[in-house]
C-alpha cells in the first residue's frame, strides 16, 4: 500500500501520538529499561519512514539507503529485544538472529532527480537521526547496562555514519539546502 508523503506523515504523527499515550509499564521504572522502550518506538518508527522511502522515493539512493536502514533497525531492534528480556528478569538475553543474507552495500547512485517527498524523507531521517544520536549517547553516558550501553555507542556511531550519506544526497538535490 503506497502513501503520500502527507498521509505518512499522519500517519507517523498518530504512531507517535498512540506510543506517548500508553503508560510506563511498572516494569520498566529503571533508566535502563525506559531507555530500551523508548528506543524501541523510535527504531521502530525509523522501519516505517523507511518503508515508505523505499516505496516511493524517486531518488535511487533513497531507495538504497531505506532498504539497508531497514535491515539494519531489525537487527538493532532484535538486540532491543534480546536485552529488554533479560532486563525485565525474562532470562535468556540472546537476541533472535537473522537467517537473511544482508543486502548489498548501499550505492553512491547520487543522481540530481528526486522531488519535494524525497526532500522531505530525506530531512526526516537526518532529524531522526540526530535524535538517536542524542538518546543513545545520554543512555552510554548514564546507564547501568554494560551490554546496553555498549549497543548505544554502536548505534551512534551508525547514526553518525550515516549523516553525510544523508546530506550528500539532500545536497544534490535542486531546491533549498540543494539549490541547482
Amino acid at each position: 500500500m503506497q502513501h503520500s508523503i502527507y498521509e505518512s506523515t499522519i500517519l507517523v504523527a498518530f504512531a507517535i501520538m498512540t506510543v506517548a499515550a500508553v503508560p510506563a509499564s511498572p516494569i520498566s521504572s529503571s533508566g535502563d529499561l525506559q531507555f530500551v522502550d523508548r528506543m524501541t518506538a523510535h527504531l521502530t518508527r525509523d522501519m516505517e519512514l523507511a518503508r515508505t522511502a523505499e516505496a516511493n522515493a524517486l531518488l535511487p539512493a533513497l531507495k538504497s539507503f531505506a532498504t539497508v536502514l531497514m535491515t539494519e533497525r531489525e537487527d538493532q531492534l532484535n538486540d532491543l529485544a534480546g536485552i529488554r528480556n533479560r532486563l525485565a528478569g525474562g532470562g535468556n538475553s540472546a537476541p533472535e538472529t537473522r537467517t537473511a543474507e544482508p543486502p548489498a552495500a548501499r550505492t553512491s547512485n547520487i543522481a540530481p532527480a528526486g522531488n519535494s517527498s524525497d526532500k522531505a524523507m530525506i530531512d526526516q531521517f537526518v532529524r531522526r537521526h540526530r535524535v538517536a544520536i542524542q538518546l543513545a549517547r545520554a543512555q552510554a553516558a548514564n546507564g547501568k547496562d554494560a551490554e546496553l550501553n555498549a549497543f548505544s555507542r554502536r548505534l551512534t556511531y551508525s547514526e553518525n555514519a550515516d549523516l553525510p550519506e544523508l546530506q550528500q544526497m539532500r545536497a544534490a538535490m535542486p531546491g533549498p539546502s540543494g539549490e541547482k
